[in-house]
C-alpha cells in the first residue's frame, strides 16, 4: 500500500491502538482500494460511500469474518452480528 493518502496526500502515521501495538492511520479503501485517511474518506458523501463498499467487499470477501488488521487473527462472526453488519447494505 502506498504512504499517502489518495485524496489529500498525508503521509500515513502509525499511532497507538487501545492495546498499545501501533496501527496504520490509512486504510485502502479509496477509489480502487487506494489508501485514505479517515477525514477524508468521511468528508465526502461519495467518498464515505465508497469507502463503505470498499470495507464491506473486504469483510464479505473474507468470509465469516468480523475483524480483520487489527493487530490479531481474523476471528468468527456471530450469526446474529452478521445480520446486524449486513443489513441495509447493498
Amino acid at each position: 500500500m502506498d504512504d499517502a493518502c489518495c485524496v489529500c496526500g498525508g503521509k500515513q502515521n502509525l499511532s497507538e491502538g487501545p492495546d498499545g501495538k501501533l496501527v496504520r492511520e490509512l486504510r485502502p479503501y479509496g477509489p480502487g482500494g487506494k489508501p485514505i485517511c479517515f477525514p477524508c474518506a468521511m468528508g465526502d458523501p461519495s467518498r464515505k460511500a465508497e469507502a463503505e463498499r470498499q470495507l464491506m467487499s473486504a469483510i464479505g470477501g473474507a468470509g465469516d469474518v468480523v475483524e480483520i488488521g487489527v493487530g490479531h487473527a481474523p476471528r468468527p462472526a456471530s450469526p446474529e452480528l452478521r445480520r446486524r453488519m449486513f443489513r441495509g447494505v447493498k
